[in-house]
């Protein structure tokens, strides 16, 4: 999705799938993407497959929530150190 200049956001109850063309496995889904519900995003993926007719149609798994995009607090927080123009106050006044 390069060369847009915002990213595109999901309304609730509606979803997207996109072909998945770095297909590594048999059993990796041939479409992936992302639905919206109450405010949450979900992944979700496809399988395209064939009935004993030869009939095409999708099997579809909704996944785990999407983690919300990391803020540059939870980033600088994530990896245990502080930034280096973070000065850390520390009590000089400890008793021991």
């Amino acid at each position: 999705m390069s060369g847009y200049a915002s990213p595109y956001e999901l309304k609730d109850d509606r979803g997207n799938l996109f072909r998945n063309d770095k297909k590594k496995k048999e059993n990796s889904p041939d479409w992936s993407g992302k639905i919206k519900m109450n405010g949450q995003e979900f992944y979700l993926s496809a399988w395209e497959k064939k009935t004993k007719k030869g009939d095409t149609f999708y099997s579809v798994s909704l996944g785990g929530m999407v983690p919300a995009q990391p803020t540059q607090h939870s980033i600088d927080k994530g990896n245990g150190f502080a930034p280096a123009d973070r000065k850390v106050d520390m009590d000089d006044d400890i008793p021991w």
